[in-house]
């Protein structure tokens, strides 16, 4: 699948969440980091490595504030952090990038 455009996020603690098929762990991880982000008007950005278990798909439906980049292919971890950080700092009011794997808790 081909990168999307990212969308930008727009807030002072972004996190970046690096998936490849994770979808088993997304429900409950992204739950506890959006609970954390809240009172910081904090956003989160998942970066997808080219999953292939719907977790893009269950993502959109279940977690709408979510903003997720596709980047085409698997970067693995450290390209997948890099991708979203590029994103985070391109917004002006970032102040803090919290970096987190797909099964955090």
């Amino acid at each position: 699948m081909p990168a999307t455009p990212p969308q930008q996020p727009d807030a002072p603690v972004i996190a970046v969440m690096v998936n490849w098929n994770g979808a088993t762990f997304l429900a409950a991880g992204l739950a506890s980091v959006l609970a954390e982000l809240a009172p910081h008007d904090g956003q989160l950005l998942l970066v997808d490595n080219d999953s292939s278990d719907d977790s893009c798909a269950f993502v959109a439906a279940h977690f709408p504030s979510v903003i997720i980049h596709q980047t085409g292919a698997n970067l693995g971890g450290a390209g997948g952090f890099s991708a979203g950080m590029r994103i985070a700092l391109a917004s002006p009011r970032c102040e803090f990038i919290w970096l987190l794997d797909n099964d955090i808790v």
